[in-house]
């Protein structure tokens, strides 16, 4: 069996050597890039997001994210959130929420849910009860 998967490995064209070196190369990337802007949000600062709109989840994924608008000293942003929240983003159309943002890339992480809070070590507030019932 040890001989088999080596002519296989032989086998490989280089073609497919270089795509799977791309692919994961891409992966990397995404999830370096995404711890990078976690550490920069944890020491971003606390802003009031108004949520906008909404978008779907995208294919493989079971959350949706949040358009949130709030102003940070003095200029007017609308930035795209991931949400942990999945029970009908259109209900928090026009509702207001705290979120993190990093001024240094402009991204934020809206904060809804308790999971969301912990992320930041920030306590869950009683006013937000009402998204766990």
């Amino acid at each position: 069996m040890h001989r088999s998967l080596l002519a296989k490995r032989n086998e490989m064209k280089k073609g497919e050597v270089v795509g799977l070196i791309i692919l994961v190369s891409f992966v990397l990337w995404v999830i370096i890039g995404r711890c990078t802007n976690q550490n920069e949000l944890k020491s971003g600062v606390i802003v009031n997001v108004r949520v906008v709109s909404w978008t779907t989840p995208s294919k493989g994924s079971s959350n949706g994210s949040l358009y949130g608008e709030f102003v940070y000293k003095g200029k007017k942003y609308r930035l795209l959130s991931p949400t942990t929240y999945g029970w009908g983003l259109h209900n928090l159309i026009g509702k207001t929420f705290p979120a993190m943002f990093s001024a240094k890339n402009e991204k934020i992480e809206i904060l809804i849910t308790p999971e969301d809070f912990k992320k930041f070590k920030i306590p869950f507030p009683d006013s937000l009860k009402w998204v766990i019932e």
